[in-house]
């Protein structure tokens, strides 16, 4: 799977689905339709430690797009299902993407590799700094509390507010990692940046985790982090008071988890 592929693949999410609210087939999504090879495409869901599936955009016309992470830091799964019955699953992380795909005729999957979005960022590193799913659990693992701000030069509100985000972090005593859509290029960052009087904070998002939360589909996107876990995505741009309410109910809420 190419980059855009990939790109394509972090599409937005809808609502959330039980793998196990339906008869059925026992791992897929709640509303899905029925496949081809239908056995052997849940058995194999089963093996991936499927979770709550998220509804992405569809793959293609009246067909049906699903993620779920598995509990492993930078692994998450994505079920493709189309009109004509196939099936399409895509185990992702870091260093590749494996594509499974089922035939009518022996059920037997058909197996494809390609690098993940860690390999791809490698490849074109030359002056540019990223943010792996290593990095990503180096802060988990610190038990840390912080904010995660996600920015674009392509969308202006992401750096007119980049100053209330961090702000509220400094005033809220947690940690603050500012992130850069990894599409851009270094040039037009800094142009932009500096129209907007920010700091260039030029490192970029190469983490599954992330990506798979859509954080590179609308800027400025956000996550609190804390005690080991990361929130929900905090979308858009808030009121400072709307703001540090917000991070303060997801602090709230995941100093709780084990």
């Amino acid at each position: 799977m190419k980059k855009d592929a990939l790109v394509a693949i972090a599409a937005a999410a809808i609502t959330l689905t039980s793998p196990l609210a339906q008869a059925g087939p026992k791992w897929f999504p709640e509303k899905s339709k029925k496949v081809t090879c239908e056995t052997q495409v849940d058995k194999f869901l089963g093996s991936q430690n499927v979770g709550l599936w998220t509804r992405i955009v569809d793959p293609a016309p009246h067909g049906l797009g699903y993620r779920t992470s598995t509990g492993t830091h930078g692994k998450w799964v994505e079920f493709h299902q189309f009109a004509d019955g196939r099936a399409h699953v895509f185990i992702v992380t870091g260093q590749k993407v494996v594509s499974h795909f089922w035939n009518g005729k022996d059920c037997k999957a058909k197996i494809q590799e390609s690098p993940g979005p860690a390999v791809l960022s490698a490849q074109e590193a030359k002056g540019k700094r990223y943010f792996f799913d290593k990095d990503l659990k180096a802060v988990l693992d610190s038990k840390k509390s912080g904010l995660v701000y996600v920015w674009s030069p392509g969308m202006v509100y992401s750096m007119k507010h980049y100053q209330d985000f961090k702000t509220a972090a400094k005033k809220m005593k947690i940690d603050f990692i500012p992130l850069m859509d990894p599409s851009w290029d270094q040039k037009s960052a800094k142009t932009l940046t500096s129209f907007y009087n920010m700091p260039l904070e030029d490192r970029r998002v190469a983490s599954v985790e992330l990506t798979m939360r859509n954080a590179t589909i609308h800027f400025p996107s956000s996550f609190v982090y804390a005690n080991g876990h990361i929130g929900e995505r905090i979308i858009g741009v808030y009121t400072p008071d709307l703001l540090e309410a917000e991070i303060k109910k997801e602090l709230s809420f995941l100093t709780t988890l084990k």
